[in-house]
């Protein structure tokens, strides 16, 4: 028996899409825009004027009080109309080097924008413990020195994740760095440098996309990632030229943990065939020399998100047989249909199997956890992580290849396990991992104790960490409740794929 093999119509019609991309980003975004204006001017009156006293006291205030001040929804309508008043004395940040000429002709509202950047958001999004190896520090950053397109995207972020992602003078920079990288992609004989800097300005605009709750857009620019990486000449060729180069580790580390982590991999299978990234990350231990240091997004768990690469494409084959059989279903051929369910069946339990197996024996990347050496409660986090995200992943493999039923015991046992962990884990520096664990344990929740429990987690969650993705992670695990008491109120098992949920959401959002 041979198995369908990963069809290629994903990848054409993926190219399809990124020839509109420019206009899909600007005309949809544009006129998001005009509607958002419109709605600001009509309600422009309804703000509350700020008095003499109240502008000189908010401005002696520090930046991070402006930034909590801003970021509290109960006061965003009333300073919106004053947020330049409010920042025009702000002074250039002090993490780059002020002598550059990009930085220093930043107007104020990018200036704040910058600050935001680099005073929050470096912080909150990955599970690094230090600057050292936080890539969107010492690399992101001492490119937007000598690089506008890399300089508009950081501005861009900070903008949006601070007063919302369609809002309107963020917007602006962004779309500067999308153009600037347009033009890049125009030169002729482009250096490995010139790589470097488009890609790097690609993750920068993917990062803001998705941290600000996008759900269509980040995929578009991932793919656009792909294509300048497949015009240097492939993967393993990138590999070779940057083989002892850090950034160019966390360029490729970044493609690969947002290549296993959208939505739409899950349901079609990773664009890279894992035996590439095995060869990289496996084999050739790319992440484990040159001290490259604690990976930003995966810590120690690199082993664990390859596995989950290779969970996602066996997930794949076994629907593509599934589906096969259900056209079989419809015609005479009742022996093929039999034949194929008992191959199915085999291939089902061999695979449980093995990836069990894996996940099991799978130990964190020592290399990573060197640095922790001297911190031990730091240390001890990064060992609860790795091991909430293997109880995930055995509940997905069980989910994806024994049993489609949300009640089956040893699933629930494993739910509550995982939920402990993930108490652990929230409100500490590592909680950028939870949003994969807060999904697969979110729908598992089957009764209103379970479901209350769940809502008060990520109700915690979100109040310690903004990162706009969750809030869709939760829209998700909502729907996927309403789902299955249906199916419980029509006497059918309890069982969603929340994957079809998101589908018919008409969404495709990242859990980084």
């Amino acid at each position: 028996m041979s198995f369908i093999p990963q069809s290629n119509d994903d990848d054409d019609n993926d190219k399809e899409q990124q020839q509109q991309l420019q206009l899909q980003l600007q005309h949809q975004h544009q006129h998001q825009h005009q509607n958002q204006n419109q709605q600001q001017h009509e309600e422009i009156d309804q703000f509350l004027p700020m008095d003499e006293s109240q502008l000189i006291e908010n401005q002696n205030l520090s930046d991070p009080e402006l930034f909590n001040i801003l970021k509290n929804k109960d006061m965003l309508n009333y300073l919106k109309p004053a947020l330049h008043i409010l920042f025009k004395n702000i002074s250039t940040p002090s993490i780059i080097s002020p002598s550059s000429a990009l930085i220093r002709n930043l107007d104020d509202t990018g200036k704040l924008f910058l600050d935001h950047y680099m005073s929050y958001i470096v912080n909150v999004i990955t599970v690094c413990n230090n600057n050292e190896s936080n890539f969107f520090v010492n690399y992101f950053l001492r490119l937007a020195n000598t690089d506008e397109a890399v300089l508009m995207g950081i501005v861009a972020w900070g903008g949006m994740f601070l007063l919302g992602s369609q809002d309107e003078s963020a917007r602006k920079y962004f779309y500067k760095s999308l153009n600037m990288v347009n033009s890049k992609l125009k030169k002729k004989n482009l250096s490995n440098e010139d790589y470097m800097i488009i890609l790097s300005a690609y993750i920068v605009m993917m990062g803001s996309e998705i941290s600000t709750g996008d759900v269509k857009y980040w995929y578009h620019l991932f793919l656009q990632f792909k294509d300048v990486l497949t015009n240097y000449g492939g993967l393993p060729k990138f590999v070779e030229n940057n083989k002892h180069s850090n950034e160019g580790k966390w360029l490729i580390s970044n493609f690969f943990f947002h290549d296993v982590m959208g939505t739409r991999t899950i349901s079609a299978g990773t664009h890279l065939d894992m035996k590439i990234y095995k060869n990289i990350f496996i084999k050739d231990k790319w992440l484990e020399t040159d001290n490259y240091g604690m990976d930003p997004f995966q810590g120690s768990s690199h082993e664990l998100f390859l596995i989950l690469g290779d969970i996602i494409n066996k997930r794949r084959d076994v629907k593509n047989i599934q589906m096969r059989i259900h056209l079989l279903q419809k015609s005479i051929y009742e022996s093929e249909i039999k034949k194929l369910t008992k191959t199915v069946s085999e291939y089902q339990t061999k695979l449980f199997n093995e990836l069990e197996s894996e996940v099991v024996n799978c130990k964190p990347m020592i290399s990573q956890l060197t640095e922790l050496h001297d911190d031990p409660q730091s240390l001890e986090l990064h060992l609860t992580l790795f091991e909430l995200l293997q109880v995930t992943l055995q509940i997905y493999i069980r989910l994806s290849f024994t049993t489609q039923d949300f009640s089956n015991s040893e699933i629930q046992k494993l739910r509550i396990l995982a939920n402990d962990l993930f108490d652990i884990v929230k409100g500490t520096h590592l909680q950028p991992s939870l949003c994969l664990p807060m999904m697969i344990i979110g729908v598992l929740c089957l009764d209103d104790q379970s479901r209350n429990e769940m809502e008060l987690r990520y109700e915690n969650y979100v109040s310690g960490y903004e990162v706009k993705n969750i809030r869709r992670c939760y829209d998700v695990i909502k729907e996927c409740w309403k789902l299955t008491d249906e199916k419980i109120m029509n006497g059918e098992v309890p069982f969603v794929d929340w994957c079809d949920v998101v589908e018919d959401f008409g969404w495709n959002f990242c859990f980084s």
